[in-house]
């Protein structure tokens, strides 16, 4: 995929200093984490279609309690073989409500930006955590689609991913990810934010 545009291809490659790498480029197996390592799988993230309703989006995203839904062309296939054409978030259904939408319309003619496939922000799963972190801070969006070298969806990545996934890093972090301290529940974390012993 191209540079930094963010339509199906990965972000441009930015360093920064010379000798100084970014968090997220941990070495793992001989190898800097990639987003397929922890991308939300396409099989496991909720997907809804243009012609649902703008309710049924919201049905889907309290239900799972997540923040978006990634919206195919169809639902033939399923998993890797649907088509993305874009995410609708919790803040696209705050502002349809609030602009006056009902429930029953349908997401493509409420978020059009979020169905007609223009304005997807996608990565390749083969990019770097670090190169992910760069593309969320420069497009300024909290969810992106993944794809794999034929263009076809096999997952979702978040900003809270990605930001776990630097936490985690050993360089930014000295706990490994075995650690209590990276319970997901909470339990067992006291009021200072460390884990109790």
């Amino acid at each position: 995929g191209g540079g930094g545009s963010g339509k199906g291809g990965a972000p441009a490659r930015g360093r920064g200093p010379k000798g100084r790498g970014l968090p997220g480029e941990r070495e793992v197996g001989g190898a800097a984490r990639k987003v397929r390592d922890f991308m939300v799988p396409a099989a496991r993230a909720v997907t809804c279609l243009p012609g649902d309703h703008l309710g049924a989006a919201v049905r889907a995203m309290v239900g799972e309690r997540i923040g978006c839904c990634v919206v195919v062309e169809s639902i033939e296939g399923g998993g890797a073989a649907l088509r993305p054409l874009g995410v609708v978030t919790k803040s696209d259904v705050c502002r349809a409500f609030l602009q006056g939408h009902s429930p029953d319309a349908a997401l493509v003619d409420v978020l059009p930006h979020a169905a007609s496939g223009e304005d997807v922000r996608c990565v390749g799963e083969d990019v770097e955590c670090a190169e992910a972190a760069e593309f969320l801070e420069a497009s300024g969006v909290r969810h992106l689609v993944v794809k794999n070298s034929v263009g076809a969806f096999v997952g979702l990545v978040t900003a809270w991913d990605i930001t776990r996934e630097i936490a985690l890093d050993t360089r930014a972090w000295p706990w490994n990810r075995k650690s209590h301290l990276f319970s997901l529940s909470g339990e067992g974390v006291g009021s200072s934010g460390i884990a109790n012993q």
